[in-house]
Parts: C-alpha cells; structure tokens; sequence
C-alpha cells in the first residue's frame, strides 16, 4: 500500500503517526494530573477542613466549660463581665464553625454521627452551660455549684464522646482517600508507561515499515540503473 505513495508522503505520515502517540501520551498525563489534583483538593477540603473545624469545636466546648467553672469559683464583678464576654464569643464563634463544617460532604455514617453531636451539643449548652452561666452572672453561687455538677458534668460526656466519634470517622475516611489516591497514582503511572512503550513499538514497525518501502524497491532496480548510494562512474 505504501508503494503507492511518494517518498515524501510516506515520511510525512510516518512523523503525524508518531506525533499523535506523543499526544496520546500527554493527553494520558494531563487527565490523570488532573483526576489526581481534585482528589487531594477534595481531601483538603473534606477532610484537613473538616479535622480542624472539629478540633476547634472540641476545644471551644472545653473552653465554655472551664469559663463556667471560672465564673462560679471567681464570682467578682470584673471576672464575670470579662468570662461571660468570652463565653458568648465562643458560642458565636463555635456555632458558625458548625455551620460550615455541616456544608461539607458527608458520608452517611458520618451524617448520622453529626446529629447526634449537634443533639448533644445543644442540649449541652441550653440545659447546662447556659443555666450556669446566668445563675454565675445573676450571682447565685449555690446554684451555679449545683447545676455544674448535676448539669454540666453530667453532659459534657455525650459532646465529647460524639465529636471522637466524628474525628474517628474522618480519620479513617482520610486514610481510605489516601489510599485511593495511590491506587490512581498507580494506575496513571502504568497506563502512561503501557502507551508509551506501545508508541515506541509502533513507531519503531512504522520506521521499519517505511523503511523498507522506500529500500526494497531501490534494491530491486534492475542493473543497468546505477543504485543511489553508488557513485557514478
């Protein structure tokens, strides 16, 4: 079939042939990159995020119960005004941390486990820390006492136990993503080099091919034409 074309045809479609396997090649990578890329970009966001919205979630909560606790042993005018500042910040602050980490995509037993701590949560704060912390502020130190032990103690256990429960599951998430992310490294890895050495074994048949295409027909000019690599005498 390639006796039919001219010598500088048969090149030129030698080198498109090659070219386009080079941009098989590249095109290969450039997917892959890009798979790879919104892997570890969805890992951030879902789950370093997510990680560190709940570490500081942890530490507010913790935080509340020790300015309660501070309020009821200082009860002086100054301290009260000063803890209370910082408890309203911290719920503010602690609220808009959950509404953001409860936009982020979400298994579904991850889904279930943060209700169960936005549950806990809140009955945490309206039924224990509040309580507290007006009766601080009111200056009733007995009841402030009694409701940190009956109330806040009491249901500090819950909070904590849910928000592990959903550290525990984002961690382990994070380990499964990770080696996901590795299986499609792989993956690209191999596909890249299968085409690539496939390219290099096409290229080479083709060289050969035209090669020959080009050779045998010059060898086999009959005798009385002197062959091109001889000189003429």
């Amino acid at each position: 079939m390639l006796k039919n074309f001219m010598i500088g045809s048969r090149l030129g479609t030698a080198f498109v042939v090659v070219l386009l396997l080079a941009l098989v090649i590249t095109g290969v990578g450039m997917v892959g990159v890009h798979r790879m890329g919104e892997s570890l970009r969805s890992m951030y966001d879902n789950r370093v995020v997510v990680l560190a919205q709940l570490a500081e979630l942890n530490r507010l909560s913790l935080g509340n119960r020790v300015l309660v606790m501070d309020m009821m042993v200082n009860p002086e005018p100054a301290n009260l005004e000063r803890r209370d500042t910082e408890f309203k910040a911290n719920v503010e602050k602690s609220t808009s941390l959950l509404n953001a980490y409860l936009a982020t995509q979400m298994s579904a037993d991850e889904k279930q486990a943060s209700k169960e701590f936005v549950a806990a949560r809140m009955i945490f704060i309206t039924e224990g820390l509040m309580p507290a912390r007006d009766a601080a502020v009111a200056g009733k130190a007995e009841d402030v006492a009694k409701l940190y032990k009956t109330q806040v103690v009491k249901l500090s256990p819950a909070v904590e136990k849910t928000i592990a429960k959903l550290i525990e599951i984002n961690t382990r998430e994070s380990e499964m993503e990770v080696k996901a992310a590795a299986a499609l490294q792989a993956t690209v890895l191999s596909i890249s080099m299968g085409v690539g050495l496939l390219s290099v074994v096409l290229g080479a048949c083709l060289a050969w091919v035209t090669t020959r295409s080009i050779t045998v027909p010059v060898w086999r000019m009959p005798r009385r034409w002197p062959r091109p690599w001889h000189r003429a005498t």
